[in-house]
Parts: C-alpha cells; structure tokens; sequence
C-alpha cells in the first residue's frame, strides 16, 4: 500500500488537508475502530440503555404483596436488577432479574426478556406464605401454594461464625449441584455461575445468611437455587431449587439426581408459583 501521496504541484493547502484527514484516521485506528464502527458501536449503546429504562417501567407497572389474613401489603421491588443476561442463541438480546422484597429474602422475582417482537415476563414466588401481584396485562398472579420446598444439604460442613467464611462455604456447597434440561428432545447441560446474585439474612425469620445462585444456559437463567444457614435449632445448611424456564428440568447433586420438574403445558397459569407470559414489543 502507497504510505505517502505521490508528487505534485497541488497547492500546499492540500497537503495540510492530507495531513489532517491522516491524523483523524490514525486516531480512530488508535481508538480501535474506525469511524462507521464508532457509531454502529454507539447505536448498539443507546439501544442497550434504552431497552434497560424500558425493563425498569415494566418492573414498576407490577405491585407485588404479601397477602395474609385476606389484606394486600404491598412489597417494595430492589431499584437495580440482580443480573442482565442474553441468549442470542435463543432468540433473544437482553434480560434482566428483578426481586421484590428490600430486607431478608426476596418474596418473588420476575423476569424480562426481549425478544425480536415481544417480551417474556416470568414471575416465581419464593414467599413462604401468601403472595400476590398485580400485573401489567390487567391480570392477578395469586400462586395456591408456596413457591419453597427446602431440603438440608447432606454432608455439609457446620456454618462457619464470620460472614466471609460463610460465604465462601456458600460457594463450595454450590459447586456440587449440576442441572440439565430438555427442549423438545434435546436435552442442553446448565452451567453454574460461580458467584450469587444476592445474598441476604433475616435473624427474625430464623435465616443467618443466605445466598442466590443460578444454574444457566450460556448466561440465561433457568434454575434458582437458594442456600441458606437456617437456625431452627442448631444452625444448617439447607437449599431450596427454582424454576425459571418451562422446559423439563433436572438437577443433581453430588452426581445424583435429587430435583426434576416437568415441562409446564400452561405456563400461563396465574395460580402456580411460576409463571410466564408475553407482551407486544415495538420495533427498535
């Protein structure tokens, strides 16, 4: 390639313009990117940042309560998600975990997903007892049952008394746990990820510490899984497994299959503790 104009008699006021237009493309290489890839990159980020305020206004059209003794206490939602995640080998670019519940364990946690024409909303209550929420569609999640089934974590260490130690039992406790599920007749292996996305304590409620983990496909999350050090008597460890997909789910520990939930037919279902449903999306 020619690094230097060839010889000329052009006025000298041409070279200077060279020299400038050369000086403005060695600053864009030495940005990484040339100027089309700038702007493209810059539309990509506004998209981004547009679709994260369209999932906050989402999350603040849905009311949540605790529902006892027939009365609606209405619970507040965390103001930044748990984790953005995307699965474009899926059909979708971008999602976020919200949790509603500001203190001890959150009460229910919904997702967005936004696909190519819709958004995917899933509810799932981890509430002991009664739950409900208002939804943007004009409809009512009301759950039956609770959305918590806990099981004590065999052969698990006594919890440690300091909270960093604890927290690193947490992690070595979630290590033993591995999860596939089936789409259609294809089953696809999760992975863990290695860090919680909350962590909590509720002393009133018997929960010294407890943390949020997530078995994922790529970084889509499709089951919860939560440990906690409950102190009903002498302080253990215990966790609990939650859907976040509708497909067919199984999940082992130590190797052996301990959890296995069946696809769900109706996922629309407003009275079961999880729960997905579909709203109209505008063109980006």
């Amino acid at each position: 390639m020619r690094t230097s104009p060839p010889r000329s008699r052009r006025p000298r006021r041409d070279a200077t313009a060279l020299v400038v237009c050369l000086a403005v493309g060695l600053h864009l290489v030495a940005a990484g990117m040339p100027a089309s890839a700038q702007t493209k990159g810059g539309d990509r980020d506004d998209a981004r940042s547009k679709r994260a305020r369209e999932m906050d206004r989402r999350a603040g059209q849905i009311k949540v309560y605790k529902v006892k003794d027939g009365k609606n206490l209405e619970v507040p939602r965390r103001e930044q998600p748990l984790l953005r995640y995307s699965d474009p080998t899926r059909d979708f670019f971008d999602g976020t975990v919200w949790a509603w519940g500001t203190s001890g364990r959150p009460v229910a946690i919904v997702t967005f997903e936004r696909h190519e024409s819709i958004w995917t909303y899933e509810v799932l209550s981890l509430a002991a007892d009664g739950i409900a929420a208002d939804l943007p569609t004009g409809q009512r999640w009301a759950p039956r049952k609770p959305g918590l089934e806990w099981q004590a974590l065999p052969d698990a260490p006594a919890p440690a008394d300091g909270e960093a130690q604890r927290l690193r039992q947490m992690k070595t406790l979630m290590e033993r746990f591995s999860a596939s599920e089936m789409l259609g007749s294809e089953s696809f292996e999760l992975r863990r990820m290695p860090t919680p996305i909350h962590r909590y304590s509720d002393r009133d409620s018997g929960i010294r510490d407890g943390a949020m983990f997530l078995l994922v496909y790529g970084t889509n999350p499709e089951v919860l899984v939560l440990i906690e050090c409950r102190e009903a008597g002498e302080p253990k460890w215990y966790f609990n497994l939650s859907r976040l997909t509708a497909a067919r789910v199984t999940v082992r520990l130590d190797g052996r299959e301990v959890w296995t939930k069946p696809q769900v037919r109706n996922p629309e279902a407003l009275d079961e503790p999880y729960a997905a449903f579909h709203a109209a999306a505008q063109p980006e």
